[in-house]
């Protein structure tokens, strides 16, 4: 598992740093005022660490309960065991880990 650097991250126009203000990366080049793409993607990188750790507590989440009630179909695109949101999970989670 890959170690990131500590949360929470910040975006400052377009610029992402962590807890302890160390820049983690630069969304546009300096000088360049960011459009509205830039923007978006700076907001969901500050959010990334949040993003992991919600799915991981999910994973968990869903391996401790998913036995209880079987997932409503329509509203998770799961089967009747959990089994798309389940991989989905472990599988962005390993995308940011590994």
């Amino acid at each position: 598992m890959s170690k990131h650097t500590k949360a929470p991250w910040r975006n400052d126009d377009g610029q992402i740093y962590d807890a302890d203000d160390r820049q983690v990366c630069d969304v546009a080049p300096e000088g360049i005022a960011l459009d509205e793409p830039d923007e978006a993607n700076a907001k969901l990188i500050a959010a990334a660490p949040d993003l992991l750790l919600l799915a991981q507590k999910s994973l968990r989440l869903l391996s401790r309960t998913r036995h209880l009630l079987p997932l409503d179909q329509d509203l998770t695109g799961a089967d009747e065991n959990g089994n798309d949101l389940w991989m989905a999970l472990e599988s962005a989670i390993s995308k940011a880990t590994t």
